[in-house]
């Protein structure tokens, strides 16, 4: 128990540093079991991350997972290439089974989309995710377009 305690603690602390320094979130999504969205947002540089606070919270049925799909739609000539990547942290009630670490990556035209499944399994998760340009190859057009899918499954039922 006292090691869940710690660990929550350091989970919390890197949550705040990492939200206060490395990345600029730029809105909080607050969703329930069973509910998605989509946003758009703009990564206006190379090598800064844009990102989000997502929070899940539900007084009855308990989450199952956070599953986040960010894909990027840039404006670029023939030949250019883009990679950029994800990067995210998070903590739930769940000390049992801590969210892990959360990163990924892609190169445009290659693959324009990352996709994470991140675990929750409690009636409370918050997770903190940006998203960076790590580099450009010839000419793309900043800022850069990015859409995050973003939807929270309802756990499991407890088998009886």
């Amino acid at each position: 128990m006292k090691k869940a305690k710690i660990l929550t603690a350091v989970l919390a602390l890197a949550l705040i540093t990492f939200s206060a320094g490395a990345v600029c979130a730029q809105e909080s999504i607050f969703l329930s079991p069973g509910q998605s969205t989509v946003k758009e947002f703009y990564v206006y540089e190379v090598g800064t991350y844009t990102g989000a606070i997502i929070t899940t919270l539900s007084f009855a049925d308990p989450a199952g997972s956070i599953d986040i799909s960010v894909a990027a739609d840039p404006d670029r000539t023939f030949g250019s290439e883009m990679k950029f990547s994800v990067l995210g942290i998070g903590l739930t009630l769940d000390t049992t089974n801590p969210i892990p670490f959360i990163s990924g990556s892609a190169t445009v035209p290659t693959a324009n989309t990352i996709a994470t499944s991140i675990a929750v399994n409690s009636n409370f998760g918050i997770v903190l995710i940006g998203v960076k340009i790590d580099s450009i190859m010839g000419t793309v057009t900043l800022p850069v377009e990015f859409t995050a899918t973003i939807s929270v499954s309802a756990a499991a039922a407890a088998a009886e």
